[in-house]
């Protein structure tokens, strides 16, 4: 008994010291040699002359072996597409050993030999935002940026206007917007190929680290390479309608260890019609009527130049420099004329003829620096920006008066010469630091920010063969406004639950001044704006979303003055400082079902929202921007995303709105309700032989938007697709609104007209463009962003 006592106790002895020195960790990460970024789900092996454990690095590149001896190992990582590397690690009296930094390095691999391929689904979701995985699934050879937008769900594109559920969205390119809008804007995204694209975030409703813009958010982000060299695409295309069309552009980037250099030009030559007839008629004992038709003949050649440099002055600290120009300039020619009719007998004609022409010349310069910690997750950003967008614009207007068989001039020619400028300055600091805690993450940051805008015009008329200036018509207007902006923004998860909570200050100073006038119009506001958003996942086939925001929209800058601008005999515009931000407030709820089925109930409720309101004044109509009391707008969005075989995948949705608005009165207008509904359905096919197709088709009902009622329209868009010489290049034939559809027409009634606008763009497009790939196919570009961005949208360059 005594012996089998002793032997317990011995056994007791060693266990309980085989427990004492098998306590110990070996931590570490797995980094990428060049990037100095961590490489997530790395596979790590340890092993001695006793065992042998295998792990996965997390999503950050970080590992951990718990329960081990004293002793030497060695350490193996591997990775797809890396060289393999050892390490050797001692084990000692020390807890927890680090381990060496394992930085792996590329494997040599021929850009032939590079496939993408669908690793993740095309569609998914994060909190608060849609991601569309361009990259890893079949849109990645899809054509241009236009051509993935039109396939992404929920989003409404339609002329100059790209909206999420309702919302017009702007659209930024790596985290900052692209400084154009309407036809430039469109000019630049169809000449970007989808192949040079990671992925896209649909954010319908924003949170507080976006400036407070009561706008959803399209954000583009880049495809990101990783290897030393140099890698390109080059893009031309050459379209017609009745008229031909032409683009082309070069994307270069350029990497060493240290510096990224990146190059990107693109043109296009478009020309296109727009047919408009208008009809109006007074309430008055005649009966008086007017009937516009003209037909516009419009060319545009638009230019983008983008130069981009970042160094690297250790692992942890980056600066560089970003330059961006844009030149859109713009040839219109337009005949028209205008029919007066009193008790339904024609009495008169007006013709015009009008030419013109504009040039928008924007330019923006950005200088950043960047510091991560050696925590993971904390990093400090500072911006400096200044941005300068000129609009020069001059029409020639002759106006011809008959009777009503237009044979008798009634009145002298009036020729009329309309010059406008208008430069815009805009500067711009800001700062962000992200703070990681024990349990999430605190985001922070500022923005200071001023605006100047001059805008002179003036309205030239020709007497006795001689121009003179009128000085009644012509003025000349002053803008200045600051906004001092800083934001908190804290994001965790507890077990199922991600959320996310916002709060932005903003102080805005805005201040508006005519020429040779002693008073001056103001505004002052200093306002808060919360965000919050949560998603819980109780399981892989179940998704619950709610998301809140409370934000604002300034006014158009060029609406923002107090003068009459005169356009023909019976047309004019007047501007309203008078008008007011707009305080928009979001709230959507919504529930994701096998990753396939997506509901979303949202709300957006918007106080002093602002329509355009046409009164006569002496038979002249006269257009003018002014606030609503306010807008309720409630929608259902129902969508399918499937991946129906490997060779068809969809993506269809119907979305239901009712908008509810309280005009204030205006025109003799005070509530007005309409509900309209938005079917689509979008397929993409891929075939044998590297062939693909795909068919794009919506249609939007009837609708009420402020004074007006929206006529329905539809479309349809379809397109072939070849791939050449390995995959690298891209062979695309698409036809935009194949049946000709796209008819844009609104009706209106006041208390003192009544009448309808139609309109007819040339929408109709045969496409021919190549795209092809060449270099390094694994080049680094780091994401960029440029403060004063987002305000380029308040800048109109659709005249």
């Amino acid at each position: 008994m005594k012996r089998i006592a002793i032997f317990f106790v011995m056994i007791f002895i060693y266990h309980s010291a085989i427990s004492q020195n098998s306590n110990k960790k070996i931590i570490g990460i797995v980094l990428d040699s060049l990037s100095n970024q961590p490489l997530p789900y790395a596979t790590i092996q340890l092993t001695n002359t006793a065992l042998k454990i295998n792990t996965i690095a997390d999503g950050s590149g970080n590992y951990i072996f718990k329960k081990l001896a004293k002793g030497d190992y060695e350490i193996t990582v591997s990775y797809v597409g890396y060289k393999t590397k050892k390490a050797l690690v001692s084990v000692g009296e020390t807890e927890q050993i680090s381990a060496p930094k394992l930085s792996l390095s590329l494997e040599n691999i021929n850009l032939k030999e590079v496939k993408i391929r669908a690793s993740k689904p095309l569609f998914t979701e994060e909190s608060g935002k849609t991601i569309v995985n361009v990259a890893e699934s079949v849109m990645a050879n899809a054509g241009t940026i236009v051509d993935v937008l039109k396939y992404a769900p929920s989003l409404q594109i339609s002329e100059n206007s790209i909206r999420i559920r309702g919302k017009e969205a702007i659209i930024l390119i790596d985290g900052r917007q692209t400084n154009v809008s309407g036809e430039s804007l469109e000019g630049i995204l169809n000449s970007m190929p989808s192949n040079s694209i990671e992925k896209i975030e649909l954010i319908s409703n924003p949170g507080a680290k976006y400036d407070a813009t009561g706008k959803a958010v399209i954000n583009i982000r880049t495809l990101k390479m990783k290897n030393l060299g140099t890698t390109g695409t080059w893009t031309a295309g050459i379209g017609t309608g009745r008229l031909p069309r032409t683009n082309g552009g070069l994307l270069l980037n350029y990497k060493t260890p240290k510096l990224s250099l990146v190059g990107n030009y693109n043109y296009q030559f478009t020309q296109q019609y727009i047919d408009l007839e208008a009809t109006r008629t007074l309430k008055n004992t005649l009966g008086t009527s007017f009937l516009d038709t003209d037909f516009d003949n419009r060319k545009r050649t638009i230019q983008f130049l983008k130069l981009g440099l970042d160094y690297s002055l250790t692992s942890r600290t980056t600066v560089g420099v970003l330059f961006q120009a844009d030149q859109n300039s713009r040839g219109r020619n337009a005949n028209g004329a205008t029919e007066i009719s009193n008790q339904g007998r024609l009495d008169s004609v007006i013709t015009l003829r009008t030419q013109g022409k504009a040039l928008y010349q924007n330019l923006n310069g950005n200088l950043f620096l960047k510091h991560t910690f050696k925590q993971k997750g904390r990093e400090l950003a500072l911006d400096a920006d200044y941005g300068y967008y000129h609009t020069d614009f001059q029409e020639a207007i002759n106006n011809q008066f008959f009777n009503a068989g237009r044979l008798i001039n009634y009145r002298p020619a009036l020729e009329v010469n309309i010059p406008w400028q208008q430069p815009i300055q805009i500067q711009s600091l800001r700062g962000t630091y992200n703070y990681p805690t024990q349990k999430g993450i605190i985001e922070s940051g500022f923005q200071l920010r001023r605006t100047d805008v001059n805008t002179d015009f003036s309205y030239q008329q020709q007497t006795d063969g001689k121009w003179t200036t009128d000085p009644q018509k012509s003025f000349v207007y002053d803008y200045t406004e600051t906004v001092n902006a800083a934001y908190v923004n804290y994001s965790a998860k507890a077990k199922k639950l991600d959320y996310q909570l916002g709060l932005r200050l903003e102080d805005s100073h805005a201040q508006g001044q005519t020429q040779n006038r002693t008073k001056a119009n103001q505004q002052d506001y200093l306002q808060l704006f919360p965000s919050a958003s949560f998603q819980y996942t109780p399981s892989d086939t179940n998704q619950f979303s709610l998301s809140y925001s409370r934000k604002i929209t300034r006014p158009n800058y060029t609406t923002l003055n107090d003068q009459i601008t005169y356009w023909s005999p019976y047309r004019l515009t007047i501007g309203n400082p008078a008008l007011k931000p707009t305080i928009v407030t979001n709230v959507e709820l919504s529930y994701l079902y096998m990753k396939t089925w997506s509901l979303v109930l949202s709300y957006t409720g918007k106080r002093n929202d602002v329509t355009t309101v046409i009164f006569p004044r002496n038979n002249v109509n006269i257009f003018q921007i002014q606030n609503m009391t306010i807008e309720h707008l409630l929608g259902i969005d129902v969508s399918y995303r499937k991946s129906i075989s490997k060779s068809w995948q969809t993506t269809s949705g119907l979305m239901l709105y009712q908008v509810r608005s309280h005009l204030g009165n205006i025109q003799g207008l005070d509530f007005r309700i309409g509900n309209s509904i938005y079917p689509y359905t979008n397929h993409f096919l891929t075939f044998k032989n590297n062939w693909k197709a795909d068919i794009i088709a919506y249609y939007i009902s009837p609708q009420v938007l402020g004074i007006y009622k929206i006529s329905p329209f539809y479309q349809v868009d379809i397109s072939v697709q070849k791939s050449l010489f390995d995959k690298l290049g891209e062979l695309r034939v698409s036809i935009t609104d194949l049946f000709n559809t796209l008819k844009l027409g609104q009706d209106y009634k006041t208390i003192s007209q009544y009448g309808f606008n139609r309109r007819k763009p040339e929408t109709r497009f045969l496409q021919l463009t190549f795209n092809y790939r060449f270099g390094n196919n694994n080049i680094k570009v780091r994401d960029r962003k440029i403060g004063i961005d987002k305000e380029s949208s308040r800048i109109d360059k659709n005249q």
